[in-house]
């Protein structure tokens, strides 16, 4: 076993104090493995056996780096985090990896990497993937979609998920690669946190799963408190702002999770939320919280769209305060527990307020 082990040779990581790469590193050195951890300070590295950790002055400066992997064998290359220049700091890793004569890379790259993806990492991997290919070095290239295989890691010792939406709320990207859309993923993941932390009440937004039945009821199934699915604008808006979703289609999730929690599981609550600006007029904001509201909808969020970069839909007009005010009245009124509606308003935007609304409103 040590002469085949010895047989591959150093293995580089470069992001050793990462989650991601602090696992991959520990779960080597366990297999007897000899890894160079690459981190720029030093003291966020793991201390693992058979270890090493050089100096590393910068990750843009091409010969910090090159002295850094000299002797490498093999050099896994995990993504940064958001960086603006982050494609140019993967570009600086391969080429001195190359230079210092690494034989093969192994990139953690997405599922969905493409020049056109509309998610910046998906972006910024693809434009790696195509330099790592140009160098001629040999590659593995590891794709996956880490948002929802990663879940798991991100919940603390007493079972809580912490992350931006605020602790208890799931919020992944779309798996549609899957057969179950990814389902059970959410359905698995409320599970686990439940069995560690019964009083956690979670919430999840999910896809439409492109309206499979069976995909909902495995969500559903594993009772979430809040079933989020945003239908995201009016009607008429969807070929151009969802061309890959139905207006109806939603609609029908929604209301079998209303007819779920009528039949089921009384204490669920369903929830939806769109954007505003995108020349939608304030009567069909209006005749859209009816639709939900037929399909016995719980809770509505309304925000103000903004255009996230330039390649996708411009802003076309910024609804006035007193709009969303007024938005808001007339959803309470048609007998919806919670209405969210303001500029700022985003889909967890004051969540725990709209939940315990939600509960102390009667029906």
């Amino acid at each position: 076993m040590g002469t085949q082990k010895a047989a591959h040779g150093l293995i580089g990581n470069s992001d050793a104090s990462g989650q991601l790469g602090r696992r991959v590193a520990q779960r080597l050195a366990r297999q007897g493995f000899r890894q160079r951890l690459l981190v720029q300070d030093r003291s966020q590295a793991p201390e693992l056996p058979q270890s090493e950790v050089p100096p590393i002055s910068d990750y843009g400066d091409t010969e910090s780096m090159r002295k850094a992997v000299a002797g490498v064998d093999t050099l896994l290359l995990i993504p940064i985090k958001e960086h603006p220049e982050r494609v140019r700091l993967h570009q600086t890793a391969i080429d001195a990896a190359v230079a210092a004569g690494v034989r093969r890379i192994v990139y953690s790259s997405f599922l969905a990497a493409a020049p056109d993806a509309t998610f910046t990492f998906a972006r910024h991997h693809y434009a790696t993937e195509q330099h790592i290919r140009s160098t001629g070095v040999a590659f593995t290239f590891l794709r996956g979609s880490a948002f929802l295989e990663v879940l798991r890691w991100i919940i603390g010792d007493d079972g809580v998920i912490r992350g931006p939406a605020g602790n208890g709320r799931l919020a992944p990207v779309a798996r549609d690669d899957l057969a179950d859309g990814g389902s059970m993923h959410w359905a698995e993941t409320i599970t686990q946190v439940r069995s560690m932390t019964p009083d956690c009440k979670v919430e999840v937004l999910i896809p439409d799963f492109n309206g499979d039945e069976a995909a909902l009821n495995n969500v559903l199934n594993a009772r979430p408190d809040v079933l989020n699915h945003n239908t995201e604008t009016i009607a008429r808006l969807y070929r151009r702002v969802r061309p890959d979703a139905k207006y109806q289609q939603s609609m029908e999730l929604l209301g079998r999770a209303g007819h779920f929690r009528d039949t089921q599981a009384p204490a669920m609550l369903t929830k939806s939320g769109i954007m505003a600006g995108l020349s939608e007029t304030f009567d069909e904001v209006v005749d859209l919280m009816r639709d939900l509201r037929a399909v016995s909808c719980d809770i509505m969020t309304i925000g103000q769209y903004l255009q996230p970069y330039e390649k996708r839909l411009p802003v076309e007009r910024y609804v006035t305060p007193e709009e969303f005010a007024e938005w808001k009245a007339i959803g309470e009124a048609m007998g919806f527990k919670h209405v969210e509606s303001s500029p700022l308003t985003r889909s967890s935007y004051h969540a725990r307020q709209q939940t315990e609304s939600g509960e102390s409103v009667a029906v």
